[in-house]
């Protein structure tokens, strides 16, 4: 009884050197040319696909880019929206940091709402100083010190709106004697130096003409200094 051989390659193989018991050149050469021509059949179909996979990837590009921008419209869209809507409220309610409002008579002044001037351009606040008659003295000083004192405070709460004092004095004297003007004049100029001696800088002051009036003389006797706001407002 002959002896088994072993599984695999036998001696006698044509597939097997006689010499060595090795794998033939022929087997090697075989399984070269197997591995060859699969590398060539991968390098074929990778060209052959390459068209559509480049044609995929241009698409995913194109569509990527278009919600991108479709996305940046939108919020394009809506700041544009954001910022219409604010123009179109500032041109309803036209409101700048450096403008005067009746609000602010009322907080400062305590003035109430329903005497607050609604035009804050020809007329903000005044305050009226009294003088006795036919002279350049204040009839109460402790009165007129406290007008002052509060038109300055003013000042000082206030300094960065654009705001003007207005000074105008008023005689009775023939109506427009040059004594009656001369006394009016002299009034508006303390009210200006008592304004600039509490550091309310004199470009803040403008003094008008005085106010002539058909008034009797006792009336007629007082300056009144009146706070006005930008026309820009």
């Amino acid at each position: 009884m002959n002896p088994q051989q072993p599984h695999g390659l036998q001696p006698d193989s044509p597939l097997v050197d006689p010499s060595t018991h090795k794998p033939s050149k022929k087997i090697v050469i075989s399984i070269s040319i197997g591995v060859v021509m699969l590398v060539i059949a991968g390098i074929l179909l990778y060209l052959w696909l390459k068209p559509s996979l480049t044609e995929q990837n241009e698409s995913d590009a194109q569509s990527s880019t278009k919600q991108l921008n479709d996305t940046n419209n939108v919020g394009k869209t809506d700041k544009m929206t954001d910022e219409t809507k604010t123009t179109e409220e500032n041109n309803e309610q036209p409101v700048s940091e450096n403008c005067l409002t009746p609000a602010d008579a009322h907080d400062f002044f305590g003035v109430e709402k329903d005497y607050i001037p609604q035009d804050v351009v020809k007329y903000f606040y005044s305050e009226t100083i009294y003088f006795n008659a036919d002279s350049n003295e204040y009839s109460n000083p402790d009165a007129a010190r406290l007008r002052y004192d509060k038109m300055a405070e003013f000042y000082n709460k206030y300094s960065k709106e654009v705001f003007l004092y207005y000074i105008q004095a008023t005689t009775y004297e023939d109506n427009t004697s040059s004594e009656g003007l001369k006394i009016a004049q002299a009034r508006a100029d303390r009210a200006k130096q008592e304004l600039t001696s509490r550091q309310i800088p004199a470009s803040y002051i403008v003094v008008e003409q005085p106010k002539t009036s058909t008034y009797n003389a006792e009336s007629m006797r007082n300056v009144v200094i009146t706070i006005r706001g930008s026309s820009d407002c």
